[in-house]
């Protein structure tokens, strides 16, 4: 509300849009208030072909203002907090520089973008005459620069309970951009982005509120938010009005969970909104990358749908205009979707191609994120949530043993219409060479759509699906997608039960070599077999007992990358002419000297146990050794230094898979 002050008379008078049932009014007067008025003029020709219908809060379909003016006090610490810092990089702006370069141009490069998608006008308020802060006779939308936060607040009234938007004269209604000092100096990268992002994404919901989408409405939000937040940073970030390359915000509260329902509002579903609200932009800018020419213009022809059927349902039912059902928003969805796109794909049919993409297949158009998959058949677990936020877990992890196949039963309880689940089965082994794989069987009743992916390939959901050869691999992954596509408000559970037979054991220790003795030092012996014994030389001086060298390599490729063996050397039964203590002091002990497979080198006495873990799990990894003598204190008379043979027993254990 902005009034007149006149000084002669001592008068404060009030300009009103129009009166609500009941007010109270108190009168503010700050001098320092100032106003920057925009010199760019914006686009007002709307398209011709799109129908002028009315709603019970639709603004003229003709763009009338071209011009801006931002209101702000000059004295405010948010404001001139926020000019001091962006002087740090513009040192001779004025205020009004600043404004006119960044809220200003923001809001004259949106309402270009919005009116080559043929919106509607926003409804703003418009004032043109000499009396008001803004002055002059050119017609100019009016922007607040203040608050902590950005807002579209409509004039509105509670009246028995019921938000009623205050009437214009003119039958139509009107509201007030907030723009926060607080996003002056933010940039590109930040999760907001830039102010121009933040004037663009208010005046959408100034654009929403004449197709009756009200800002107050509880199950409408996913709508509202979603569809602003990815059309405010796509203008931002676009150096054109039409089209425009639709975008997410990011940040990790900004994307959408799958196991979330499609334009949900909040965790409680009562809460009108919260981040989930938001994250909706991810549907929004998917279907106009994927389905809409790479622009989102497609949401006026939605939103004129959503408007329509509101006027129609409330004739009947008049809250449906502050309440309208989400079966009301599916279906205008759904109508608008298969008369709209090319292929006439429908909600359901989009939806399930979002999950699949978004989920498992990665498509350049569902990349909307930073650091999330991008390679097809990888599964991103981060959008389903443990514990949904509509009520039951969101992804079931279940192991299974192929050798040993249990059945196993579980249910997605209450899940709402457009939400998604995921099934994860691994094998908790391998099967092993020359094994056979189980057979599994999962049957699936309650969910009306998904897909099924086996080591990242797509495949169909069936009521029944059967896997065959699981285990065969240890790396071996099922990942079932489920949901929900009927257009109801009804929750329903979603059954799936695992069944199966087992498969055969197959050789588990294949893939290690034998340990091999270079021919040089032991004449004749090619291998070294468990329990073997082997002489040691002479040696004609004390320290390393060079001739006895082992080693250990994969002779195959290791087939999988989970398993790993692991091989134990016992070294035992050290014995020779020469006199040592196996490691009771410091002077005179036998060691195996060894480098692993990270070629680090260790050492241990020759009466213990050395265990090597993720042997074979590449190509070409070794083990190689030799024993050694630590003889260096000749002068102890308890361990002489003598000159002799030694031998060894080698003994190796083989261990078993095991999952990493």
């Amino acid at each position: 509300m902005i009034g007149d002050v006149d000084a002669t008379s001592g008068t404060v008078t009030a300009h009103l849009m129009g009166l609500p049932p009941s007010m109270s009014v108190a009168v503010v007067y700050n001098p320092n208030m100032a106003a920057t008025l925009s010199t760019d003029t914006a686009d007002v020709t709307a398209s011709a072909s799109l129908s002028a219908t009315k709603g019970l809060y639709a603004t003229l379909r003709t763009w009338g203002a071209a011009k801006y003016c931002v209101l702000y006090n000059a004295q405010d610490s948010l404001v001139t907090d926020a000019y001091n810092e962006y002087k740090n990089s513009n040192p001779t702006a004025t205020i009004d520089a600043m404004l006119d370069d960044t809220v200003v141009a923001g809001a004259i490069a949106a309402q270009n973008a919005y009116v080559a998608a043929g919106f509607r006008q926003a409804a703003l308020i418009i004032k043109s005459e000499d009396k008001y802060p803004c002055g002059g006779t050119t017609p100019r939308f009016f922007i607040h620069y203040a608050r902590a936060g950005s807002s579209f607040n409509p004039t509105t009234a509670s009246f028995f309970g019921t938000y009623l938007p205050v009437i214009g004269s003119d039958g139509n209604y009107y509201g007030s951009l907030y723009i926060s000092p607080n996003r002056q100096n933010l940039t590109t990268a930040d999760t907001l982005g830039p102010v121009e992002a933040s004037v663009a994404h208010e005046m959408f919901h100034a654009i929403q509120f004449g197709y009756d989408i009200i800002t107050w409405s509880i199950t409408a939000q996913g709508h509202i938010e979603g569809a602003a937040s990815t059309y405010g940073r796509s203008i931002a970030l676009s150096d054109v009005a039409s089209p425009v390359d639709p975008v997410a915000r990011p940040g990790s509260d900004q994307i959408f969970k799958l196991s979330n329902f499609l334009t949900q509002n909040s965790a409680d579903l009562n809460t009108r909104v919260d981040s989930i609200a938001y994250s909706n932009q991810d549907f929004f800018a998917f279907v106009g990358r994927a389905y809409a020419g790479g622009d989102l213009a497609y949401l006026e022809d939605l939103f004129q749908q959503i408007s329509d059927d509101i006027d129609a349902a409330a004739g009947l039912l008049p809250t449906m205009f502050y309440q309208p059902t989400r079966v009301l928003l599916f279906t205008a969805m759904d109508t608008v979707f298969q008369s709209t796109f090319n292929g006439g794909e429908s909600l359901a049919e989009i939806y399930i191609d979002f999950v699949k993409q978004r989920a498992m297949e990665h498509d350049a158009d569902s990349q909307l994120h930073s650091g999330e998959p991008t390679t097809s058949g990888t599964f991103n677990s981060d959008l389903f949530d443990a514990q949904a936020t509509n009520g039951g877990v969101g992804m079931v992890d279940v192991s299974i043993d192929p050798l040993s196949v249990s059945g196993q039963s579980f249910t997605f309880g209450s899940v709402a219409p457009f939400a998604a689940r995921a099934v994860v089965i691994t094998p908790s082994q391998s099967v092993g060479t020359g094994g056979t794989g189980a057979t599994l069987t999962v049957t699936v009743s309650g969910a009306d759509d998904g897909a099924v992916y086996v080591d990242g390939v797509y495949q169909d959901l069936s009521a029944s699906n059967v896997f065959t050869d699981f285990g065969a691999s240890a790396a071996d992954k099922i990942v079932i997608l489920l949901a929900r596509t009927e257009i109801t408000d009804s929750l329903a559970d979603i059954d799936v039960t695992v069944s199966g037979t087992n498969g055969t054991q197959g050789e588990t220790g294949g893939y290690v070599s034998t340990f091999e003795i270079d021919s040089w030092s032991v004449t004749g012996v090619d291998q070294l077999d468990p329990g073997s014994v082997v002489l040691v030389p002479d040696v004609a001086e004390a320290g390393i007992l060079q001739p006895l060298i082992f080693s250990a390599s994969s002779t195959d490729p290791m087939l999988y990358s989970s398993p790993y063996i692991t091989i134990q050397f016992r070294y035992q039964n050290i014995s020779g002419p020469g006199t040592y203590n196996n490691g009771t002091d410091d002077d005179s002990d036998v060691y195996i000297l060894y480098g692993d497979i990270s070629n680090a080198i260790g050492y241990d006495a020759v009466s213990g146990t050395t265990t090597f873990t993720a042997f074979g799990t590449e190509m070409g990894d070794h083990i190689t050794g030799s024993l050694m003598a630590d003889l260096a204190d000749t002068s102890d008379s308890e361990n002489p230094v003598s000159k002799g043979s030694f031998s060894a027993t080698f003994d190796l254990v083989v261990g078993s898979f095991n999952d990493l």
